[in-house]
């Protein structure tokens, strides 16, 4: 039984995540003091370890791009966990893995490089929402925003964290609390109830409409993936803000503070978090009360 367990992708990927998320939250009842002390020789090797399993990464030569994927989903999560508490500089490592020969790898840094900078940058949206609403995220100023990539017809995590979101959205939407979905549903042929661009957009509005979300949602119909080039470099349509922050899987959520700047756990990995009852409370509460 373990054993099928972990010869899915999926499942491995999930338990990496979630043994990372473990490790942490253990670590962060540690006194702040003790992590910023002198790396101990023993955490030097730690750090060593990680900085050679990046150059390592690197240097894939395998264009397989689910192998590289996996590799990569694994890799990161543990990467971002590792680092913050071991003194290497998340930024470095993903310089490193950013510069790859491997564009798979160097494809997934520069997402997470690019999101990184969404701290310091106020975040630009501006679309016209599935139901007319006209969305400009710059006139959100002064309000928490929460903005959820997902896919509403394929990915059946983004339609389980509707639990987690919707009732927080009901209690602090009058407080100042917003919510923007981007969706990233697209034509897919070999599937006849889904091969054109006017069925996806009738059952995307179809499901808003009975799963009742009432918050503005962006379609385009084209989709996106980090993995195919003439998306990523523009020659092809793309969801426009799939790309511009390089999205590579959902649901992916950016937590936007009054200052319009990405805020919260990294947006990669942060369902994970909204899973723990009253996390993502929390951190609404704490955004919107923060002066």
């Amino acid at each position: 039984m373990i054993v099928s367990i972990f010869m899915n992708k999926n499942s491995r990927v999930v338990f990496a995540r979630c043994l990372a998320r473990v490790i942490a939250a253990i670590l962060a009842w540690v006194p702040f003091s003790v992590r910023a002390a002198p790396i101990a020789p023993d955490d030097r090797e730690i750090a060593e370890f990680w900085h050679n399993a990046a150059v390592s990464f690197a240097n894939i030569k395998s264009q397989d791009v689910e192998k590289v994927a996996d590799m990569s989903e694994t890799f990161i999560a543990a990467e971002m966990e590792a680092t913050r508490y071991w003194g290497e500089s998340r930024q470095e490592i993903l310089e490193l893995l950013a510069r790859s020969d491997n564009w798979v790898v160097a494809q997934y840094a520069r997402g997470a490089i690019a999101r990184l900078k969404l701290r310091q940058t106020p975040i630009v949206m501006k679309f016209r929402a599935l139901d007319g609403r006209e969305v400009d995220l710059s006139q959100m100023r002064g309000k928490v925003v929460l903005i959820d990539f997902r896919g509403i017809l394929h990915c059946k995590a983004c339609e389980l964290q509707e639990a987690t979101l919707k009732p927080v959205y009901e209690k602090y939407h009058a407080l100042g609390l917003e919510m923007i979905t981007v969706c990233d549903d697209c034509p897919y042929p070999p599937n006849p109830k889904v091969d054109s661009m006017e069925k996806v957009r009738g059952l995307v509005t179809q499901y808003v409409a009975e799963h009742q979300l009432t918050w503005p949602t962006y379609f385009d119909g084209f989709g996106f993936t980090i993995f195919n080039r003439s998306q990523v470099d523009g020659t092809a349509p793309a969801n426009p803000f799939f790309r511009q922050y390089n999205i590579s899987g959902t649901p992916t959520y950016f937590l936007i503070n009054k200052e319009g700047k990405l805020d919260g756990p990294d947006p990669s990995h942060a369902y994970i978090d909204y899973e723990i009852p009253g996390y993502l409370d929390g951190l609404v509460d704490a955004l919107l009360h923060k002066k």
